[in-house]
């Protein structure tokens, strides 16, 4: 992944910027190193808010997260602020611009966060718990939406490790996210790099 590629026109050389937000949670160091673009979500903490991953990190999520009596919630970047970066791109140079496509699939242990945040409804949240259901959940046009439900941990992370096999195919891009669960998501970094030794990257964040 690099911040600019570049497109041979005949004898035109043409830089394209690539953007993305924040929750790609690239490594460290490698926006900056390889310039790339990131607009960052918003997040609120009580009645703080800031920019994620540049004024609250992931440290400070993951304790938020822990405390029941705090109110947490993220905010996806404005059409306005990703349209002032890609402007900020095109001044810089590049003539066209990437915001990197992608798939995601995820779990979650409690599904109480994320009824509290509006993701999914009170009634699908009481039936996840009360069953101590496991959902998978993907992204679909900009949207949380139910993809399966398992019914323990371990079954959600071996559908996970299905789902992503069967996604990325050869020489794919692969990252695994995880907040709070470092080793959980070694684990399954491991386990993709056995089953996918064809990967380009696999990143974990």
């Amino acid at each position: 992944m690099s911040g600019y590629t570049v497109e041979a026109l005949g004898s035109v050389v043409v830089p394209v910027a690539v953007v993305t937000d924040s929750t790609a949670y690239l490594p460290a160091g490698l926006a900056a190193e390889r310039g790339i673009r990131v607009v960052p979500l918003e997040v609120r903490l009580g009645d703080r808010s800031g920019r994620d991953g540049t004024d609250i990190g992931p440290a400070e999520l993951v304790t938020a997260l822990a405390d029941k009596t705090l109110a947490v919630h993220t905010s996806r970047p404005t059409p306005a602020a990703f349209e002032a970066v890609y402007r900020e791109a095109l001044a810089a140079g590049a003539t066209g611009v990437v915001s990197p496509r992608c798939r995601v699939f995820f779990s979650v242990d409690n599904l109480e966060r994320l009824r509290r945040g509006g993701r999914i409804g009170a009634a699908a949240a009481l039936f996840g718990t009360a069953l101590a259901v496991k959902p998978l959940l993907h992204l679909a046009e900009g949207r949380i939406m139910p993809l399966e439900k398992v019914r323990t941990s371990a079954r959600a992370a071996q559908r996970l490790l299905d789902l992503a096999v069967a996604a990325a195919g050869e020489g794919a891009d692969l990252a695994v996210h995880h907040l709070g669960a470092a080793a959980r998501a070694e684990e399954l970094a491991a386990k993709l790099r056995e089953r996918l030794p064809s990967a380009a990257r696999l990143l974990v964040s």
